[in-house]
């Protein structure tokens, strides 16, 4: 792959975006992080990326439907984090386009792992 890999990070919790953004700086890959479900859409369909980063719920919706809008408008690969107690339902709601299901809490290994 030519260039630097691009990743997007949606998250309603400002500490999260900082935090995966800057694992993801650390490994070489640009980052963009977007806050809403609303304001993502349009990054994603006039933006390329390697990765998106859905770390749920977001602030003006749950985050599955922008998974399910990024699956069926972009190649890129798809990281869903949620609360452990939600990611058995998350698998049967979306378990068909293909996204890893992260239960939280992270850590950085597992995220560079799924990386």
């Amino acid at each position: 792959m030519s260039g630097t890999s691009k990743i997007l990070v949606i998250s309603g919790s400002e500490e999260a975006r900082s935090s995966l953004a800057l694992i993801a700086k650390e490994y070489g890959f640009e980052s963009v992080s977007v806050s809403d479900g609303t304001e993502v859409r349009p990054v994603i369909q006039n933006g390329s990326f390697d990765l998106i980063i859905i770390n749920t719920p977001l602030a003006s919706e749950f985050g599955l439907d922008v998974a399910m809008f990024a699956s069926k408008n972009t190649d890129s690969a798809i990281i869903i984090t949620a609360a452990q107690k939600n990611c058995e339902e998350i698998n049967r709601k979306i378990g068909g386009i293909g996204a890893y299901i992260l239960p939280r809490p992270l850590n950085k290994s597992i995220i560079m792992q799924t990386m």
